[in-house]
């Protein structure tokens, strides 16, 4: 038996629910929270710093995903992403490729690879259930976009991870 990683499908949607922004949205605020305690005990120059990375990253995942989505320019399951698109970038029509997968890497790495920095180099300063919070909270926001709320709901057969992927209409 093939083991499938894509979500199930449970809706389609051409924008997202607000409720469903809210979620996705509560818990971004929360992981932005989280970092910005662990990196605070520092100084406020690393909230800045962390203040900085967080607003770099979405022109970062605008540029290389969101202008190729289907969800342009419209309300998409991350807030400030697919929606605001529009404003900075041009739309780019085709398939998404590695590059543009990697842009999210990248995007995700800005927002919440500073404040792990701190944890991996600076343990003697934080409980472990700091780092354990942070990385469940983490595995959390994706298990509720991948799972729940974006990728079962997509309407983008072109994305790997959409339910519809690879069939033919």
């Amino acid at each position: 038996m093939a083991m499938e990683i894509r979500p199930k499908r449970c809706g389609e949607f051409e924008e997202w629910p607000l409720s469903h922004l809210a979620v996705v949205g509560g818990m971004l605020l929360l992981m932005f929270l989280e970092g910005a305690l662990i990196v605070s005990i520092f100084g406020g120059l690393h909230v800045v710093v962390l203040i900085v990375l967080w607003v770099a990253s979405f022109p970062v995942i605008q540029f290389s995903l969101c202008r190729k989505c289907l969800y342009y320019g419209k309300r998409c399951p991350v807030p400030g992403e697919g929606n605001l698109a529009n404003l900075l970038f041009e739309k780019k029509e085709g398939p998404a490729g590695f590059m543009d997968y990697m842009g999210v890497v990248l995007c995700y790495a800005m927002r919440l690879g500073y404040p792990a920095i701190f944890l991996f180099l600076y343990p003697e300063k934080y409980s472990r259930l700091t780092g354990l919070i942070y990385a469940l909270t983490i595995v959390l926001f994706f298990m509720i976009l991948a799972n729940v709320i974006g990728c079962p709901n997509c309407m983008k057969t072109e994305c790997p991870m959409n339910p519809d992927a690879g069939k033919v209409n």
